[in-house]
């Protein structure tokens, strides 16, 4: 039977749109499909008025475009994803900020938020915040358990420093005020070092990685000569480009092959020059495990710093579900995977580790990286943390 009701805060409705891989999407869904669930409440970063209007100027999709509609009112809109995942979206009126006008702009989607959680007739539920830029309203939300979801460290984020003194308030009210802190990996317990509320929830992989049926080669990669080596994620600074360029210039008879955003071109633009390097750019979730079966490796070639040293690589699950041999730097969450991935510390060792897992493969092996996968199966995360959320509750009965 189910138990609870979870009302998650700080998802990202542009994620949702693009049915992203990303951590908070997968775990709203794995949560709905939950017995031990009743129901599942997403209610995504606001949006602000003058991005809304530049967004239907260009043409983008809405969410109400792609789920059923449950209520549309200035300000809010809520959508019915299946029989237990509902999603509310937010307007605001000013862009976030650390203004008068932005701080209540803010303050009036409080208002609407309750409207929503009482038109889905949600009273008593579980407050999952997976956002420190979310917390001076998710702080506000009447909730006797509240759980923070520690995704990375945005405090070391480069896309995040002008929010720094806000994350930095959000995670020290964090420390004191919520019952339950998850962290993705090893390395986020410095970021909580006097809470004793630490409970490690790496993360999974979605069932569309574990399905075993052989998938088309998509048109973009089939004409790609092998082998190929390739790297599914956004193209952003975690990127080593100068590790990239080293190992591509010791391996001129391999194509590199990049997928995700480009967060920024002029960044990984040096890749660019090379005739082996082949920058396919975003694909569609559904699709990501045809294009990783095209690989004869997958790549991790992260830097190793700060930020990294809180990450655990959502891609790494899905590169072990594929079953494809793995080549990554040493950054967090790498380690627990040492006996079924490469783990390579320099260029030499990188473009030496790509050959050894391309010419070095076999069934056994392959079998084995599915095998683990299996173990970090979402649905399987899901019933660990819900399982510590009863044990929290015992304390309000």
């Amino acid at each position: 039977m189910p138990v609870i009701d979870i009302v998650m805060i700080g998802t990202e409705e542009d994620l949702i749109l693009a049915e992203s891989g990303h951590r908070s999407i997968m775990l709203s869904k794995a949560f709905s499909e939950s017995e031990l669930v009743r129901k599942v409440v997403a209610i995504n970063c606001p949006i602000s008025f003058p991005r809304r209007l530049s967004n239907m100027l260009k043409g983008k999709k809405k969410i109400e475009d792609t789920y059923p509609l449950v209520l549309k009112q200035a300000g809010i809109s809520i959508v019915k994803v299946n029989d237990k995942l509902y999603v509310v979206s937010l307007t605001s009126l000013f862009p976030e900020s650390d203004s008068l006008f932005s701080r209540i702009s803010r303050r009036l989607l409080l208002q609407k938020i309750r409207y929503a959680l009482d038109k889905l007739q949600l009273n008593d539920f579980i407050l999952w915040i997976s956002n420190p830029r979310i917390i001076d309203i998710a702080s506000k939300i009447p909730s006797k358990i509240k759980i923070f979801d520690s995704i990375d460290n945005l405090l070391v984020h480069t896309e995040t420093k002008k929010f720094y003194k806000k994350i930095k308030k959000a995670y020290d009210w964090v420390e004191h005020n919520v019952n339950l802190i998850c962290i993705a990996s090893e390395g986020q317990r410095e970021m909580f070092s006097t809470s004793s509320k630490l409970f490690l929830l790496s993360n999974g992989v979605d069932k569309i990685f574990l399905n075993a049926v052989k998938r088309g080669v998509p048109e973009d990669i089939k004409y790609i000569a092998k082998p190929i080596a390739g790297y599914a994620g956004a193209l952003q600074d975690r990127l080593d480009v100068v590790l990239m360029e080293g190992v591509i210039n010791l391996l001129p008879d391999y194509n590199f092959v990049f997928l995700g955003p480009v967060d920024d071109f002029l960044y990984i633009k040096p890749l660019t020059k090379y005739s082996n390097v082949h920058i396919l750019g975003n694909k569609r979730f559904k699709d990501m495990p045809s294009y990783i079966d095209s690989f004869d490796v997958c790549i991790v070639p992260h830097k190793v710093n700060e930020f990294t040293k809180s990450m655990d690589p959502l891609k790494v699950y899905e590169y072990l579900a594929c079953g494809k041999p793995i080549v990554s730097t040493p950054v967090s969450g790498t380690e627990k995977f040492k006996d079924y991935i490469f783990i390579a510390n320099n260029v030499s060792e990188f473009a030496e580790s790509i050959k050894k897992a391309a010419t070095g493969d076999n069934y056994q092996a392959y079998n084995k990286r599915k095998d683990i996968a299996l173990e970090h199966a979402w649905n399987k995360k899901v019933t660990r943390v819900v399982t510590q959320i009863e044990t929290i509750a015992k304390e309000y009965i």
